[in-house]
């Protein structure tokens, strides 16, 4: 299996699981690596930003619960990876966080965007304009 290829088909489709199965499948890979089962293919940045940039569209696309939800599971991508160590969110992550809060249309999503916006360690000009 080529995992990033999969994670980004899962994550580009328009499936209503889409989200979650990048996201499942990101967990795989990781396992499998962790094992040694699959040690050619480690997770890297882009494959963790494209299941959050999944969650991101399913919060956009989502109406209440459903799309505070799809925010609230790329948040707490992020905030594994700020406390995994292997893989550390970069500008590009945090970018997409605030995007999927920035779309939720949630009560206290702008509230929660600006907190990320805040602890990104180097906030761009996408940042400022998300």
């Amino acid at each position: 299996i080529t995992y990033p290829a999969v994670i980004a088909t899962w994550a580009r489709s328009n499936a209503r699981d889409g989200a979650e199965r990048a996201e499942e499948l990101l967990q795989r890979n990781w396992s499998e690596y962790e094992e040694g089962k699959n040690d050619h293919v480690k997770p890297d940045i882009i494959t963790h930003n494209t299941v959050l940039d999944a969650w991101a569209k399913q919060s956009a696309r989502r109406r209440g619960r459903a799309a505070l939800e799809a925010a609230q599971r790329a948040d707490s991508l992020v905030a594994e990876m700020e406390r995994g160590g292997t893989i550390k969110p970069c500008t590009i992550s945090y970018n997409i966080l605030i995007d999927a809060w920035s779309k939720s249309g949630c009560k206290g999503s702008a509230e929660k965007a600006e907190s990320i916006l805040r602890r990104m360690p180097e906030p761009d000009e996408i940042s400022w304009n998300n």
